[in-house]
């Protein structure tokens, strides 16, 4: 585990998972965004670095300032269940006032009432709208939306993590 890059730190993971299934017989796997970010410590003003590897994971999606908005990462596979996980790396750069948000696919699986989901043009068309608020503004924006979207109480696990680079 003393490795940096987040392919090769998830392509392990994926070969122990894969050896404990073939051993004992076990169906387990996982999805995961794994997101390096560097920056230069104390100089923000240069924002921060980020590397994102995912394992069948929803795209991490960055929030520019001006409120323009992409998916961060090729999607790779499930951790645990193929031996080629298909593990690549994307590279970004947040500036001052960039946000990343990662979420849950408890997100935009989120369903209404009616069973339509929330979907991710609908998260997309949200989080333009989230352009120049907080890291924690974000979050709550993200997650009230989704409460309201369901009506009736969450079915499934929904977590959000936004990370943004001061201005």
């Amino acid at each position: 585990m003393r490795e940096m890059r987040p392919s090769v730190v998830l392509a392990g993971l994926n070969e122990s998972m894969l050896r404990h299934r073939r051993e004992r017989e076990d169906e387990k796997f996982c999805t995961l965004a794994y997101v390096l970010l560097e920056t230069c410590e104390g100089d923000t003003d240069r924002g921060a670095r980020i590397t994102v590897c995912r394992g069948g994971h929803s795209a991490p999606i960055l929030i520019r300032t001006d409120g323009s908005i992409c998916q961060i990462g090729h999607p790779g596979r499930a951790i645990g269940v193929f031996d080629d996980a298909n593990l690549t790396e994307q590279k970004a750069h947040l500036g001052p006032g960039d946000a990343l948000v990662l979420y849950t696919d408890g997100v935009h699986e989120a369903r209404s009432p009616s069973g339509a989901f929330f979907g991710e043009e609908r998260l997309k068309a949200l989080l333009h709208s989230c352009a120049g608020l907080d890291a924690q503004a974000i979050a709550d924006r993200v997650e009230n939306a989704v409460c309201e979207f369901q009506e009736d109480g969450l079915r499934d696990d929904v977590a959000i993590l936004v990370v943004r680079v001061p201005e």
